[in-house]
């Protein structure tokens, strides 16, 4: 995508790039409101004419897939797993099969099972959900419009028992027929979880198929099913990169938006409709302003945006994600509403910068995840913070994230094909409040790289 946020020229022939590069390092650049209404965008803030819905894509290749499912096999086989059993309605099953409706049978040798409720495929596809009949033959995902596939061909265990959630005695029948009795059987979302170390699992479900296994073997596959899925392929890269697009609309709206006397809703609105109209999918803001308790909406966890007037001399913070797919990427650009900006904005918001990319110069290949650790501290302790002031700097979603008292994977090695959701080191003002500036970046053979295109500077808006 190209850079949307310096492409328009104002009407006194100056480019928004002139405009945003005007700043020294270190000083805030000020974007005068006279200039706003002749930086050349004829409809809505953050509309992109090549961003639609259309032109986001709809689904991963079988090949993606038999990528994932080998990716899978050789953490089975290198933790001695024979199968995996993994619930619905979480990562772990979409992964595997692209659908999260069921559970689902993944054995290291064999064909792969997901069981569903026959009537959650039919409501998908706006069927009758009682018309079981349109479920059974070997077309049945021709006929309603669903694509289900494991293993190249359309899931055989659609069945009938798993109606209302009653899931057990499919698991049991599919472990049986694949001859797991004396296995030993990886179960995902058990134990051990990051966030979350009692796992989700239905333990009524669970106990079932133990009690009907007295031999085999059970227990946590978390480590497996987070380690594959750190590793994305080309294709799951290229609809990251389509998310980061969509966030950094969100980000220009919000650029061309703040402004002291506009209310956080109508800018939340507004940025919430450049996001929608590029992907079709809602993507979540959440928003905070240092002193101000009514600043903390966050559309990811339901909660709205206040009518809050924004104020000359606000910092307004703020995670903005766009969704594709599924998959979510991070943009995070702190930015100054009108001025006098307050005390130790600018040095903050250029060493948050600064940490940002030193951390992205130093992921590559082969280092572990203390290496980046002791890294961090190390660039901290350069520009005079501690880890006690600063919050989670390092998120991979699902997987480690690394920050005050949070020590995630320490023994993990970075690999070809991690994904960062948000890497974002957080420098410190005077009066205590965190600026973190970055976003999501991907690690390819020679290093790492930010999936954003917008300049990280310090901007000052409407002053």
């Amino acid at each position: 995508m190209a850079d949307q946020l310096s492409q328009p020229t104002t009407g006194q022939g100056i480019s928004r790039r002139d405009l945003l590069q005007g700043a020294s390092v270190g000083i805030a650049a000020s974007v005068g409101a006279s200039l706003l209404p002749s930086f050349g965008y004829s409809q809505r803030p953050g509309q992109s004419a090549t961003l639609t819905p259309d032109s986001m894509p709809k689904k991963f290749s079988q090949g993606e897939y038999s990528r994932r499912w080998q990716k899978v096999r050789e953490l089975m086989k290198e933790n001695q797993m024979d199968c995996l059993i993994v619930p619905p309605g979480g990562d772990d099953a979409r992964y595997l099969t692209g659908s999260g409706s069921g559970w689902v049978i993944f054995p290291y040798d064999g064909e792969i099972a997901q069981i569903v409720d026959p009537r959650t495929i039919l409501r998908s596809a706006g069927k009758d959900p009682y018309n079981i009949t349109l479920l059974r033959g070997g077309d049945w995902h021709n006929d309603i419009g669903v694509e289900l596939l494991v293993d190249g061909r359309p899931s055989e265990s659609v069945t009938g028992n798993a109606a209302g959630g009653y899931w057990s005695p499919a698991i049991i029948d599919a472990l049986r027929e694949k001859g797991m009795s004396r296995a030993r059987i990886g179960v995902g979302d058990l134990a051990g979880v990051y966030r979350n170390e009692e796992g989700g699992v239905s333990y009524t479900t669970l106990d079932r198929v133990i009690k009907a296994f007295p031999q085999a073997r059970f227990e946590s596959a978390f480590d497996v099913l987070m380690r594959a899925q750190l590793v994305k392929g080309p294709e799951e890269i290229a609809v990251l990169e389509k998310a980061t697009a969509v966030a950094e609309l969100g980000c220009q709206a919000m650029i061309e938006t703040a402004r002291p006397g506009v209310s956080l809703r109508e800018l939340w609105i507004t940025m919430f409709e450049a996001m929608l109209r590029a992907s079709g999918l809602p993507g979540t803001i959440a928003f905070s302003i240092p002193g101000v308790r009514a600043s903390a909406p966050n559309t990811a966890h339901g909660t709205a945006a206040s009518g809050y007037i924004l104020r000359a001399g606000d910092i307004l913070i703020e995670e903005i994600s766009g969704y594709v797919m599924g998959y979510h990427a991070q943009v995070d650009h702190p930015v100054c509403v009108g001025s006098p900006e307050p005390a130790g904005w600018a040095k903050a918001a250029q060493d948050s910068i600064d940490m940002f990319y030193s951390v992205l110069d130093f992921l590559a290949p082969g280092k572990s995840m203390r290496e980046v650790n002791e890294h961090l501290l190390k660039v901290l302790a350069a520009k005079g913070y501690t880890e006690k002031t600063t919050k989670v700097v390092f998120n991979m979603g699902n997987g480690p994230r690394l920050g005050p008292n949070r020590k995630e994977g320490m023994d993990l090695v970075v690999e070809e094909g991690w994904y960062i959701n948000a890497l974002k080191p957080a420098a410190y003002m005077p009066s205590g409040f965190n600026i973190d500036f970055g976003g999501a970046v991907v690690i390819t053979d020679k290093g790492a790289r930010r999936l954003g295109k917008r300049k990280l500077e310090a901007l000052t808006l409407g002053a």
